[in-house]
C-alpha cells in the first residue's frame, strides 16, 4: 500500500506493456539535496551520468575528492553512503547519528557501483534524521 508520500505513475513501455514506476517523495531528503546544491565545498560526482542522478541515488564529491551518495529510495529515511574510514565511524558515534557498516562482501544498491570503490569496498551507511544531521555528515566528509 502506498502512503500519501508516494504514488504510481505510468512508466516507459517495456515490450509492449506499460510498467508502473513508484515515485517516492521525502521532504527531509529533498531538503538535504537542496542544501547540498548550494554548498561551495560539494559538487555533483563526475561519474554520475545525469546531473540529477538516478531515482535511487544522487552522488556527490567533496572538495577533497571524498565521494558520497544520498539514497533517495526511502520514504522514511535519508541514508548517506560513503567509503568506510574508522575516523568517520568514530565521528558518527560522537554525533549520535546511527549508521551501518557494509563490509566488501555485503550487498548494496547497484546504483552505487558507478562510484569508485563503492562496488567492492567497505562502506558506511549513515542515517541522518534531519537536514542538520546530514549537513554535519557532509561537514565531516568535507574536512577529510
Amino acid at each position: 500500500m502506498l502512503s500519501e508520500k508516494s504514488e504510481l505513475r505510468s512508466g516507459v513501455e517495456e515490450k509492449g506493456k506499460a510498467r508502473k514506476v513508484r515515485v517516492i517523495s521525502n521532504a527531509t531528503s529533498d531538503a538535504i539535496l537542496a542544501g547540498l546544491m548550494v554548498r561551495g565545498d560539494v559538487r555533483v560526482h563526475p561519474d554520475q551520468r545525469s546531473p540529477g542522478g538516478t531515482k535511487y541515488i544522487k552522488a556527490f564529491v567533496t572538495r577533497f575528492g571524498i565521494p558520497f551518495a544520498v539514497d533517495t529510495s526511502s520514504e522514511s529515511k535519508q541514508p548517506i553512503w560513503f567509503l568506510h574510514d574508522s575516523k568517520f565511524a568514530a565521528a558518527l558515534d560522537r554525533m549520535s547519528i546511527p549508521f551501518d557498516f557494509y563490509p566488501p562482501d555485503k550487498t548494496r544498491n547497484h546504483n552505487l557501483h558507478k562510484l569508485s570503490g563503492f562496488k567492492n569496498g567497505a562502506l558506511l551507511r549513515a542515517y541522518p534524521e534531519t537536514k542538520g544531521d546530514a549537513m554535519r555528515i557532509v561537514d565531516m566528509l568535507s574536512r577529510g
